[in-house]
């Protein structure tokens, strides 16, 4: 099951489109460009740059992806003529459209241990170091890193597993906080809306 979320993930990359543009959002100086210090503080992407995408089953291709509904920031969909289905939500970039951020959530694999409840996925940009965890905060409290598991031409995939206590965190909270590390060093921090995170999730049998 850890495998075919992975499997779902790229084909997302490959059916969504679009070009992650995480290296050209502009500091505010309006100029392009990296932190030159590495590992320098997250710096947060701002309501003004980054939003969810305003239509996210515009978002799918519709002959492969068959959306089950919105529920507040996120949506559900499923791979058409399969029970193989997911919540998600997509983060882009005002200025051009492009995706910035997808996060997934599916069900948990059918051999995890008895605390995880489900399992999921970060598409994230290209040009990320690697070797860098990425971090997640649940209404600002660290709960863990994340490792990078996958890179393909349209960008890169972390997966992790939500236990029993994370995912009632989550389904209480109003955001969850990604931070990832450039290649250059600069960390960038990303917002993710959990309205309507538990009734979306609720959809997954």
């Amino acid at each position: 099951m850890a495998r075919t979320l992975i499997v779902f993930a790229i084909a997302t990359l490959l059916l969504g489109g679009g070009a992650y543009f995480f290296f050209n959002m502009k500091d505010d100086n309006g100029a392009n460009g990296t932190a030159s210090v590495p590992f320098a503080a997250p710096r947060t992407a701002s309501a003004a740059s980054v939003a969810p995408a305003e239509n996210q089953a515009q978002a799918q291709a519709p002959a492969e992806i068959e959306m089950r509904g919105n529920y507040g920031e996120w949506s559900a969909r499923c791979i058409k003529g399969s029970e193989v289905c997911d919540v998600f939500q997509r983060l882009n970039i005002k200025e051009s459209g492009a995706r910035i951020l997808e996060f997934v959530v599916s069900k948990k694999a059918d051999d995890a241990d008895q605390t995880v409840v489900a399992q999921a996925a970060l598409i994230l940009p290209l040009g990320i170091l690697l070797t860098a965890p990425v971090t997640l905060a649940i209404d600002k409290t660290e709960s863990g890193n994340v490792p990078v598991r996958t890179c393909s031409q349209q960008g890169c995939i972390a997966t992790f597993n939500i236990t029993a206590d994370v995912m009632d965190k989550m389904k209480k909270s109003k955001a969850i906080d990604v931070t990832f590390t450039a290649v250059s060093g600069e960390r960038m921090t990303i917002g993710v809306s959990l309205n309507g995170f538990a009734e979306a999730v609720a959809t997954l049998k």
